[in-house]
């Protein structure tokens, strides 16, 4: 195993991916250092603050999987995620779209199943989410995200093109030396070149997640729009049946002026239809 640093562990924290073989290696690597519980759990909870919300998943995805790990073999970092995970939900939840929020809730699940925390805690954080009929994030809050996540996006352009060329360049230099045929080593350059394409591959796939961030975004944004549309349609159908009611009433049929040279409201008596009453909602 490497040796403990916050600054290691926050670049292996960026690096994690969604997948169980690296969950499980940053697991046994959090488990062995687990000294360092105290800067391993803050450090966590910091990169997860700025992480995008599908990065944010990963980093509780990998929680579980040390406190599943520990579950029945100390109470460490139990103990230690019980201070932060309050407010890592609370984070979450400000951006998560309903599915990942969803994804969220069964880990919560499964540490009351497992016991993995007791169940007035597990409720808390359940409370926190509340999911349960509740709606996405507030519009504001979506459109905060969109302009967030505009701006990350547009620094993640230009350090693609700032890395593309960087890598290509590195990598003419390689093919060139390779081609002189002059048994000239590659022994110095193959590793500046290999660390290269790997630090645009950490690159690439942060600018991934960013955009399945802002596909998220933009779909939960969408649904808030279209539940709203529906309701203000059904809103002027009926201020527009409610009006058509009204129209055999007035004096002077509705597209004239009231100072058109019809007849007086006083020299006109209908009598009111005995329909439904005007006040109420038109069926």
């Amino acid at each position: 195993m490497s040796k403990f640093s916050t600054q290691a562990f926050q670049e292996k924290l960026h690096k994690l991916t969604d997948t169980q073989d690296s969950i499980s290696l940053l697991s046994q690597w959090m488990i062995y250092h687990r000294r360092h519980i105290k800067e391993i759990v803050e450090t966590w909870y910091e990169v997860l603050k700025t992480a995008s919300v599908r990065q944010q998943l990963t980093l509780f995805h990998l929680c579980n999987d040390v406190l599943q790990a520990r579950r029945k073999k100390g109470q460490e970092y139990r103990d230690a995620f019980r201070v932060r995970l309050p407010e890592a939900v609370e984070e979450f939840k400000q951006h998560a779209p309903n599915p990942l929020l969803g994804r969220l809730v069964h880990v919560l699940d499964v540490w009351q199943e497992r016991s993995v925390y007791d169940k007035a805690f597990v409720a808390k954080l359940h409370e926190l989410l509340a999911v349960d009929g509740t709606p996405s994030p507030k519009p504001d809050g979506q459109l905060s995200r969109l302009t967030r996540l505009d701006r990350q996006l547009s620094a993640a352009e230009a350090l693609d093109r700032q890395s593309d060329q960087q890598c290509m360049g590195l990598l003419a230099q390689l093919n060139a030396r390779l081609n002189q045929g002059d048994g000239q080593p590659v022994d110095q350059l193959l590793p500046q070149v290999m660390h290269g394409w790997n630090q645009r591959q950490h690159e690439l796939q942060k600018h991934v997640a960013l955009r399945r961030d802002l596909i998220d975004a933009l779909t939960a944004l969408l649904v808030q729009q279209q539940e709203k549309l529906t309701g203000v349609t059904k809103q002027l159908k009926d201020c527009e049946l409610t009006l058509e009611r009204l129209a055999p009433l007035a004096p002077n049929p509705p597209s004239h002026s009231r100072f058109s040279g019809g007849k007086s409201a006083s020299a006109v008596h209908r009598s009111p239809s005995p329909a439904t009453p005007l006040g109420s909602p038109p069926s």
